[in-house]
C-alpha cells in the first residue's frame, strides 16, 4: 500500500479544522459579549451581537490568509 503524501495530509488536517475554528470564535465572542452584556446590564444583547459577529470577522481573515500562503 503506498503512503499519502505528507504535505497533501497536513493541508487537508488544516482545512478541515476551519469549522472548528469558526465555532470556537464566534461562540467565544458571543459568550464574552454575553458575559459583559451580565456585567455592565446592557439591554437588547448589544455585546453579544458586536462580539459574535467580531468573532466571524476574524474567523473569515485567518480563512483568507490560510488560502493565501497555501496553493491546492
Amino acid at each position: 500500500m503506498e503512503r499519502p503524501d505528507p504535505e497533501l495530509m497536513r493541508k487537508l488536517v488544516k482545512y478541515t479544522s476551519i469549522p472548528f475554528e469558526f465555532f470556537i470564535l464566534i461562540g467565544g465572542g458571543a459568550w464574552l459579549g454575553s458575559y459583559l452584556d451580565k456585567k455592565f446590564s446592557t439591554s437588547h444583547h448589544l455585546l453579544t451581537v458586536i462580539f459574535a459577529i467580531f468573532g466571524l470577522f476574524i474567523g473569515f481573515y485567518h480563512v483568507y490568509k490560510s488560502l493565501k500562503n497555501d496553493k491546492l
